[in-house]
């Protein structure tokens, strides 16, 4: 573990924000394949009618594409003014949070407070476009945010995530940053996010391995994730994941994938036996040598 953990550590994390930014990148191709998603027509047809607009070609969109060139935030107001309901793409909090550097604890709350208020009996998130609020008993309930199946749920994990960062609770960030690869498979079966699949994944791991903790302590199976991801019955909520032909639920394949601690008492055991191992086989090589030259200088073949 300590050689994993060195490894962790020496890897680039909290670098200044640069125009080229993976959270800038993961913006762009998003607002850009959502818009274009919404448009409904081909990419071309896309990009002459409410991009270019009879004006010189530019090839702006397909440098857009290839991530050669970000869009700015004015390119996504011109294009709401043109192509309705998609700004609020390119403004999704989700960008910045996702962002591999240390982060304004305001800013964080200022996420989480939009979203999340104490009631009564408990706390009730409201997400843009849900009617209805969604009732917590706990006001950091991941794993119910997770079962939701959708982006703002996804979007109030790594909120969590960052404000545990923050506040340096190593415990909540093991636990959090778990549910929020729980979480993924209901957020890359959206057709926008799904071409920047590995641009998401970078991103999620880079916030992962902020604290080292999180870092070492589980591993993450992707072919699981995959599978969930690609899988049309998916279904994260354990109240609404029943067998229609047993009534029973079924049982959820889990991506993550837990380390165990081991005493220092038990390693060093194993070592030992390890060397034990080690040696028994060097004997035994040596026995073999022996009776082969016996062999020889007797005349058996």
């Amino acid at each position: 573990m300590q050689e994993i953990l060195l490894e962790l550590l020496s890897k680039p994390s909290g670098k200044p924000s640069s125009r080229q930014s993976a959270w800038r990148r993961l913006r762009g191709a998003v607002w850009l394949d959502h818009a274009h998603w919404i448009s409904g027509v081909e990419l071309k047809a896309f990009a002459e009618r409410f991009v270019h607009r009879g004006r010189t070609e530019s090839n702006l969109v397909t440098k857009w594409k290839a991530g050669s060139t970000l869009p700015s935030r004015s390119s996504a107001v011109m294009l709401e003014k043109h192509l309705p309901n998609t700004l609020h793409m390119f403004d999704l909090p989700l960008y910045e949070l996702l962002g591999d550097r240390p982060l304004p604890a305001h800013q964080v709350e200022d996420v989480i407070t939009s979203l999340r208020q104490k009631v009564k009996m408990g706390w009730e998130w409201r997400f843009p476009g849900s009617p209805n609020g969604y009732y917590n008993a706990l006001p950091n309930d991941s794993s119910a945010l997770a079962s939701r199946g959708d982006l703002w749920g996804f979007i109030a994990i790594v909120a969590l995530v960052r404000q545990a960062e923050i506040q340096s609770d190593e415990l909540s960030h093991l636990l959090l940053s778990m549910d929020m690869y729980r979480a993924l498979p209901a957020v890359l079966k959206l057709s926008w996010i799904a071409p920047s699949t590995e641009l998401l994944q970078n991103c999620v791991n880079s916030i992962r391995r902020r604290m080292p903790i999180s870092a070492v302590m589980y591993d993450v199976d992707w072919s699981v994730i995959a599978r969930h991801t690609a899988d049309p019955d998916y279904e994260p909520g354990y109240e609404r994941r029943i067998d229609p032909a047993t009534g029973k639920t079924i049982e959820f394949e889990d991506p993550i994938l837990e380390a165990r601690l081991m005493r220092g008492f038990q390693v060093r055991a194993q070592r030992r036996s390890r060397e034990r191992q080690k040696n028994r086989g060097h004997v035994r090589t040596d026995e073999v040598r022996v009776q082969d030259h016996h062999d020889r200088s007797s005349g058996r073949k």
